[in-house]
């Protein structure tokens, strides 16, 4: 972890930065202490002053909570499981938008998620950004950026494609959410 982290920081990951991971970690390759490893190397190149945030969808057409669902891992990743599950990590409640981040500004970052348009205006994306966030890519396809679709908010385009999709709360049961369309694009 040390070396990756000495990695990281020449690749101009710094101190006190706001870092979203995507990562792959059949790209990346054995590392011993595996996927933690990773989490702790990002954590010693950002410092306690540093913030980690993840993407953390859940398998669609289940019931979805927050804090229980498992991470889709086909999908997302082994690294955004054990991060879901890493000690400190917050998690916000969104069965379509579902973040954790680490770090001191987690809250802050997190929360609130508008229930619809949630990558959009108020969304985790558009404070990432504010603050000057960067976007960590290790060994994850080119097409995994998840603040593209911030992007896709802001961009000067007409008659941008909208979905309504289902989803299903434990708590609460179905709630349908509006938005842009995150999987085929605007």
């Amino acid at each position: 972890a040390i070396q990756l982290a000495d990695d990281l920081r020449a690749l101009g990951v710094g101190a006190n930065d706001i870092v979203m991971i995507h990562a792959s970690m059949r790209r990346v390759g054995p590392v011993e202490g595996g996927a933690a490893s990773v989490i702790e190397a990002v954590r010693a190149a950002v410092g306690p002053g540093g913030t980690l945030l993840m993407v953390l969808s859940a398998a669609e057409n289940e019931p979805f909570d927050a804090l229980r669902s498992p991470v889709d891992v086909a999908d997302m990743g082994i690294l955004a499981e054990v991060f879901r599950t890493y000690p400190g990590v917050s998690v916000n409640d969104h069965p379509a938008d579902r973040f954790a981040a680490l770090g001191p500004l987690a809250s802050s970052l997190l929360e609130p998620t508008p229930l619809h348009d949630y990558h959009g205006p108020g969304s985790v994306l558009e404070r990432l950004t504010e603050r000057g966030g960067k976007v960590l890519r290790l060994g994850a396809n080119t097409d995994t950026v998840t603040l593209t679709h911030y992007a896709e908010y802001l961009a000067d385009v007409p008659n941008k494609v909208r979905v309504r999709r289902r989803y299903v709360r434990a708590d609460t049961g179905e709630v349908w959410i509006e938005s842009l369309d995150d999987n085929e694009g605007i």
